[in-house]
C-alpha cells in the first residue's frame, strides 16, 4: 500500500538521526544494511570503508585527487574524432582513446601501462586508416585499390576483398606516400614503434627486445658497424670508394660471398636498427611519444580526406 510520501521522508529524516554515532544504534544499522544492502553513513557524511574500496577498485577515486588539466581531459569527451562520419567505427576510436588515456595516467587499478597505451593506440591508428582508405576509396574494393597503387613499388594485395583484411605494415607505409604529398615531414617510423611494442605485448613474445639486440650481436659481431652504413640495392652501386671498402670487409668478415646472401644480411641491419629505435622508444616510456603522434595523425587523416589525397 502507496504511503505519502511527506511521511516517508519523515520517516527517512528519522532514521538518519537514529544512525547518527552518538546515539548508539549501530545495531539498528547494520540490520538495515543486511535486510537492504543499504550504505547508511553514520560518520556524518564519511565514506565508509567498504565505499573506499569499491571506488579504488574502480578506480572512481582518481577524481577525488588533485589532476591537472590533461588528466582530467581523459574524463571529457573531447572532439578529436567529430569528423569521422560512421557512428560504429567513431565509438569504437573514442572508446579506444579513453582506454589509452586510462592506461597513460593509472586510473585503472592504479598502473601506468606503457604497453596498453601503446596497444589501444595502435587499434586507433589501424581503425584510421582503414577509414581513410575506405573512404577515400568509396568501399572495400576502391580502398584496397588506393593502397596497392600507392606511388612506388606495388604491393600484393591480389585477391583481398576488406581493407581490414590488408597488413597493418603495408596500409602503413602506402599512407606515407600519400601523406607525403600535402606533409612532407610525415614518417611511418613514428608509428612503427608504437606497434612494435603493442606486438611483442599482444603476441606474448617469449624475448625482450634487448635479448633479441644481444642476439644479432652474437650471431654479426659486426653489426653494429654495419648499422652505421646506408645501404644500396648491390656493391656495384657503391659510389663512395671508403664506404664500399668497410663493407666488402665486413661481408668478408662475415662471409657473404653473393648478393643473395647479401640482401639477407641488409634485412638484417633493418631490423636491428628498428630494434635499436624500439628499444630507446620503450625504455624512455614518454607517453608523450603515443599520444602526440597519434594526435597528429587524426589531424592528418581528417585533412587528407576533405582534400580528396
Amino acid at each position: 500500500m502507496a504511503q505519502d510520501k511527506v511521511q516517508l521522508r519523515h520517516l527517512l529524516n528519522f532514521i538518519d538521526e537514529l544512525a547518527k554515532p552518538e546515539n548508539g544504534n549501530e545495531w539498528f544499522v547494520n540490520e538495515l544494511k543486511k535486510r537492504f544492502g543499504v550504505n547508511i553513513d553514520a560518520s556524518g557524511g564519511k565514506e565508509s570503508e567498504d565505499q573506499k574500496m569499491i571506488k579504488h577498485y574502480l578506480c572512481l577515486d582518481f577524481l577525488d585527487e588533485n589532476i591537472s588539466d590533461t588528466e582530467k581531459y581523459a574524463w571529457v569527451r573531447n572532439k578529436v574524432y567529430e569528423f569521422v562520419d560512421n557512428d560504429y567505427i567513431k565509438e569504437s576510436l573514442y572508446a579506444d582513446w579513453h582506454e589509452m588515456i586510462r592506461h597513460r595516467f593509472g586510473t585503472r587499478m592504479h598502473m601506468q601501462s606503457f604497453e596498453e597505451s601503446c596497444r589501444y593506440a595502435a587499434i586507433q591508428m589501424e581503425r584510421l586508416l582503414n577509414f581513410y582508405f575506405f573512404k577515400v576509396g568509396g568501399g572495400h574494393q576502391g580502398a584496397v585499390k588506393k593502397v596497392a597503387d600507392a606511388p612506388n613499388d606495388k604491393v600484393d594485395v591480389e585477391n583481398t576483398l576488406r581493407i581490414e583484411s590488408v597488413t597493418w605494415a603495408v596500409k602503413l607505409f602506402s599512407f606515407e606516400l600519400y601523406a607525403k604529398k600535402i606533409e612532407p615531414s610525415f614518417k611511418s617510423s613514428d608509428y612503427e614503434m608504437i606497434a612494435y611494442v603493442r606486438n611483442n605485448a599482444s603476441h606474448g613474445a617469449s624475448e625482450s627486445i634487448k635479448q633479441k639486440l644481444e642476439k644479432f650481436a652474437i650471431e654479426i659481431p659486426e653489426i653494429e658497424e654495419l648499422s652505421k652504413i646506408t645501404f644500396f640495392k648491390s656493391l656495384d652501386d657503391f659510389k663512395n670508394k671508403t664506404i664500399k671498402s668497410r663493407i666488402e670487409n665486413a661481408m668478408s668478415l662475415i662471409n657473404v660471398p653473393d648478393e643473395r646472401k647479401y640482401r639477407i644480411l641488409k634485412n638484417k641491419v633493418i631490423e636491428y636498427n628498428k630494434l635499436k629505435l624500439t628499444d630507446s622508444f620503450y625504455s624512455n616510456r614518454n607517453f608523450d611519444e603515443i599520444i602526440v603522434p597519434l594526435q597528429n595523425l587524426i589531424k592528418l587523416v581528417n585533412r587528407m580526406i576533405y582534400e580528396g589525397v
